[in-house]
């Protein structure tokens, strides 16, 4: 019986010790003042909602511009716009003939690309607002409209 005790004794040094190293380990890794740390996370969320924000507004007024100029056409010219020769369209003619004899297949191409082209432009929108570092999507998402826009508007490319 004793030496059930004293096996039972030995091992209390060890937990001690054992305890007095975690806590050691746990106050070496943890500073003393954690309010700092707090503040300073507090601090980095508030600057990350502040430019979340800043990201959704400037992307709604976007939107709202692309939309607006899509429906009233303000961008568009009203002068009689000479068009340059198009060898795409004539490489591509049998093509562009049937897509003008079957009004269905033509509408539902339009249909599904501007769908497709919506679907991209707000999962990527969603991406920069949430997650995006830099203002590498903003700005190539601007110069794609815009020069689309250009090209649709000075090169007679609407038909």
């Amino acid at each position: 019986m004793k030496s059930n005790v004293q096996s039972t004794k030995s091992f209390e040094p060890v937990n001690n010790i054992e305890n007095e190293v975690n806590t050691k380990i746990t106050d070496a890794l943890l500073p003393s003042d954690n309010q700092e740390i707090v503040q300073h996370v507090d601090q980095d969320a508030n600057v990350y909602d502040k430019c979340t924000l800043i990201k959704g507004i400037l992307l709604t007024v976007s939107i709202l511009v692309m939309a607006i100029n899509a429906m009233y056409g303000i961008l568009i010219s009203d002068s009689n716009v000479s068009c340059i020769y198009d060898w795409s369209f004539e490489v591509s003619k049998n093509l562009n003939k049937f897509f003008a004899d079957n009004k269905s297949y033509r509408h539902a191409l339009l249909i599904t690309s501007s769908v497709l082209l919506d679907v991209n432009l707000l999962i990527m929108s969603y991406l920069w607002i949430f997650k995006g570092k830099s203002w590498r999507l903003m700005i190539t998402i601007y110069a794609f409209y815009g020069i689309r826009a250009f090209f649709q508007v000075n090169l007679c490319l609407t038909r």
